[in-house]
């Protein structure tokens, strides 16, 4: 028997959020105003595969979090990077879940527990590998939010959840077959985010930088029809006087780019900063505040961690 969920549209939740909520005498949808969604499933972002198909979940890459109908069950997908996971939290006989941990606890009338000094070690811990990440996190009440990182997620009839693993591509032979398949995938995710039949569309945007790994991506990027890039002068502290710019490599890539400095963060609200810190990223990514007018309905290619994905030797 296929579900047949209630589809709630909230205009007062952020744009990118949802919510599934599961009991044993109905499923409600609820999401805000930038998620396409039906019937058959929710979905934020865009995946190397068909859009009118709504295969996210089974997509090799998936720039976005979901939740499919899939005969009596439903199987919520992650990305397929690290970079956001999913939520769940059993309260009584009602089952939520979410991609985001506010919205979560805020359904669940539950809160974080003020007592546990752990949260940001906790919320980080993915950077120590998918087997040894945090699974749970504590509430106020002692009831524990689960945490789901690259997988599918199957809920069945009783509320049982399972992890499955994501879909993996075929070994490459050499390096021109997994160049090929960078390309393809960009393109396709591309496609995805731009197809006629979505209520949002997303318009390409790179980053750029001195360095090789946001390169690297913007030739990808490129390639499947992105024209525009940004970089930052200086985006750390680290860096000194010394420039950050990507406009020489985008210049040469026939990429339009624009040129920011990082933000003075004195002059951002409590309000905004507390958005970067609830991450668990300790607020780096706080430098993007920069770029706030240009990040709207784009689907933007980052180098991030390209140091270490194409690193010869890793040992983070």
């Amino acid at each position: 028997m296929r579900l047949s969920p209630m589809l709630c549209r909230n205009p007062d939740l952020p744009a990118l959020a949802w919510m599934v909520e599961l009991t044993s005498q109905r499923t409600v949808f609820e999401h805000g105003t930038g998620v396409e969604a039906d019937e058959g499933h929710l979905v934020e972002g865009a995946w190397s595969g068909e859009f009118p198909r709504g295969e996210f979940s089974d997509a090799l890459t998936f720039a976005g979090t979901g939740v499919r109908v899939v005969g009596s069950d439903l199987v919520c997908a992650t990305p397929t990077s690290t970079l956001h996971p999913l939520f769940f939290l059993r309260t009584g006989q009602r089952l939520l879940a979410s991609n985001s941990l506010p919205f979560l606890l805020a359904r669940a009338g539950e809160d974080i527990d003020p007592r546990y000094p752990h949260y940001q070690f906790d919320l980080m811990s993915v950077m120590y590998g998918l087997r040894r990440y945090r699974r749970r996190i504590p509430t106020r009440s002692g009831t524990p939010v689960q945490i789901a990182y690259h997988c599918n997620v199957r809920i069945d009839r009783d509320r049982r959840l399972t992890c499955m693993p994501k879909p993996a591509p075929a070994p490459f032979a050499d390096y021109a077959a997994y160049a090929g398949f960078l390309a393809s995938e960009v393109t396709a995710v591309t496609s995805n985010a731009q197809h006629r039949d979505r209520r949002v569309r997303y318009t390409p945007l790179t980053t750029l930088s001195s360095g090789y790994d946001s390169p690297a991506c913007a030739v990808l990027a490129g390639g499947a029809g992105c024209r525009h890039g940004v970089t930052f002068v200086r985006a750390r502290a680290d860096y000194g006087s010394q420039e950050d710019s990507g406009r020489r490599i985008a210049d040469a890539l026939g990429v339009a780019v624009t040129e920011h400095d990082a933000p003075d963060v004195r002059a951002i609200s409590p309000a905004r900063l507390a958005e970067f810190l609830a991450t668990g990223m300790g607020g780096d990514d706080v430098v993007f505040a920069a770029l706030e007018p240009w990040l709207p309905g784009r689907l933007l290619y980052t180098g991030f961690h390209g140091d270490k994905v194409w690193a010869r030797v890793n040992n983070t």
